[in-house]
């Protein structure tokens, strides 16, 4: 959650609204988590995490971002196949 209220190494690109206080930025948290834009994980390992079934949102979890990326190469070469 900190992520949203404070730029990573001081930086923040002009182009994205800034997140004024915790509580915005839990409404936020909340929102992704439910529109499956982040995942909740518990951590198993160093650098090792496995899915939570639990889809409460709560500052002191864990995680992580469900990002694909740009699909279009992965279809094509599917279609090539």
């Amino acid at each position: 959650m900190h992520f949203l209220v404070i730029p990573k190494k001081g930086r923040w690109d002009a182009k994205i609204p800034r997140v004024e206080n915790r509580e915005q930025a839990l409404v936020i948290c909340k929102e992704l988590l439910k529109m499956e834009y982040i995942a909740r994980v518990t951590k198993e390992d160093k650098g090792i995490v496995s899915l939570d079934r639990n889809t409460t949102f709560d500052e002191d979890g864990y995680f992580v971002w469900v990002y694909e990326g740009d699909t279009t190469k992965r279809s094509m070469m599917t279609v090539g196949e």
